[in-house]
């Protein structure tokens, strides 16, 4: 089982999270407030961290995106538990990097499905690169599947984790749209009718902002009506 950080948790929803992850074998860990949060990514090295809105010493996403930034925060997987639940929220979380957003009050099964889907993806992730050819190339788009770096007609571009497992899946689909239902279970690893295709949404901008030209009318990753999200079959329009 993994260690899993539990940082800016009302005292309740904090107890109650920590059974029911405790429950399933996990190690947690509690920070009150973000200097003791840093200090366990830091020293501890949890796969996982589940962070409130109002960590003490910085808003909640501010924090997410500092440890984003930090060396030990590279691969750590983040949850948002928060309130807010306007799109506009939503957007804000992932563009601070946060890889999952679960609005309070939520049911408790479904925070344990999340949590163990962000897992298996975190160790399966070293399995697949070993297994197969670590570079990946499409069109201008060079991915390597261990690292998660990317490369847009030589220029190296910054991905955050779920951004290149997405990329990486959507490449080995090139050519036909695959439904936001479909990506959540095979990026996310999510079960049916758990997920929410907002999720997939924000995702797929990011992507867009990063590897378009103009994101306003993309031309390697396009949407398909009533089908999903196409990378086109050649990496050209």
């Amino acid at each position: 089982m993994a260690s899993i950080l539990l940082a800016g948790l009302p005292y309740e929803l904090e107890s109650a999270v920590n059974r029911a992850l405790a429950a399933q074998g996990h190690a947690v860990n509690t920070a009150r407030d973000a200097d003791q949060a840093l200090h366990v990514i830091t020293r501890s090295a949890p796969a996982l961290a589940i962070v409130g809105a109002d960590l003490t010493g910085y808003k909640g996403l501010h924090f997410c995106g500092h440890v984003r930034n930090i060396p030990e925060g590279q691969d750590l997987r983040i949850i948002f538990l928060t309130d807010r639940d306007l799109l506009a929220d939503k957007l804000d979380g992932f563009a601070a990097g946060v890889d999952d957003y679960i609005t309070i009050p939520f049911h408790m099964p479904e925070l344990t499905l999340r949590v163990d889907a962000l897992l298996r993806n975190t160790i399966r992730q070293p399995a697949q690169a070993s297994g197969a050819r670590t570079r990946r190339r499409h069109g201008p788009i060079t991915l390597d599947r261990q690292s998660g770096e990317v490369w847009l007609s030589g220029r190296h571009v910054t991905l955050t984790p779920v951004e290149a497992r997405l990329l990486d899946y959507l490449m080995t689909c090139a050519g036909r749209p695959v439904s936001a239902e479909e990506l959540l279970r095979q990026v996310w690893d999510q079960p049916p009718g758990v997920g929410d295709p907002a999720l997939v949404r924000v995702h797929i901008r990011h992507l867009r902002d990063k590897l378009d030209s103009d994101p306003t009318a993309p031309e390697l990753l396009k949407t398909v009506s009533r089908r999903g999200y196409c990378l086109t079959s050649d990496g050209a329009p």
